[in-house]
């Protein structure tokens, strides 16, 4: 792959809601040239649902890529990380790096997924925000701060993961003063709260929801560029077709912006690596 950035620490596998294994996603890593791969399973949950790893699947887990990683050390790393929500209740030390992420609203007793589909994305606006929007984005936007104070997590996810399925502005105009002030705001205000942060680029909702951009939307990565926020190029990948889903065009995106400057794991940590 003729591109600059050879990695992804967001990585999927059958294990949660991946589609292929995890030597699969290793193969596919090194058939596209990369230099690194993290594996983050979401994290077990203490609710029954379908797309986390399950408690009892946890030490299989960590053994797979453990022996993975010794497997394949002399032709790619491969990290142990785990992708966290707010209700993960799970021991951190056996994990390089976690990344903290907002799937799901709980208001009133009820929770929603946010990045399911779009019908439960519509029925989590109507039943909780009175099918008001931007209700729902300052709701998700606190939720998403409280998160960040409460939990060391290394990578922040998604950060307007919500939009996912706002392709054609379906939800929210994205353009709209009001919401862009909101947004903005919620991301200083984390940004200020933990500046060492490293902010994902996730290129996920392109392949998987037709999104024209990666998460976060352009003028948030022009305010992360402003702030000198530290980012990573992800693909959120949970097929072995889409661990590099995206990267030309959004390396490309973010080159226009100015960003020239990327952390990628090595040596079991997150190191600058230049788009230049």
């Amino acid at each position: 792959m003729n591109i600059p950035f050879r990695s992804n620490c967001h990585t999927h596998t059958v294990l949660c809601d991946g589609k292929a294994t995890a030597e699969e996603m290793v193969k596919a890593a090194l058939a596209l040239g990369f230099v690194s791969l993290g594996f983050s399973a979401h994290s077990p949950l203490p609710y029954e649902n379908n797309w986390a790893l399950q408690n009892e699947d946890l030490s299989l887990y960590l053994k797979t890529i453990s022996e993975l990683s010794k497997a394949y050390a002399d032709r790619i790393e491969i990290v142990t990380g785990i992708e966290l929500d707010a209700d993960s209740r799970i021991e951190l030390s056996p994990f390089a790096y976690t990344i903290g992420s907002l799937h799901t609203l709980h208001k009133d007793g009820l929770g929603f997924p946010v990045d399911a589909d779009p019908a439960l994305l519509r029925e989590c606006c109507h039943e909780l925000f009175g099918d008001d929007f931007h209700a729902l984005m300052r709701y998700y936007f606190e939720a998403l701060y409280e998160y960040v104070k409460c939990q060391p997590f290394t990578v922040l996810g998604h950060f307007d993961l919500p939009l996912k399925y706002n392709k054609n502005g379906e939800f929210i105009n994205e353009e709209d003063p009001a919401y862009q002030k909101m947004a903005l705001e919620a991301l200083d205000g984390i940004l200020d709260l933990r500046p060492e942060l490293i902010v994902e680029i996730n290129t996920g909702g392109i392949p998987r929801a037709g999104r024209p951009y990666p998460y976060p939307a352009p003028i948030l990565l022009r305010h992360l560029k402003e702030r000198g926020a530290r980012m990573t190029l992800t693909s959120d990948a949970h097929r072995t077709n889409g661990l590099a889903a995206a990267y030309p065009e959004s390396i490309a995106l973010l080159k226009s912006i100015g960003i020239d400057t990327l952390y990628r794991l090595e040596n079991g940590a997150f190191a600058p690596v230049s788009l230049c």
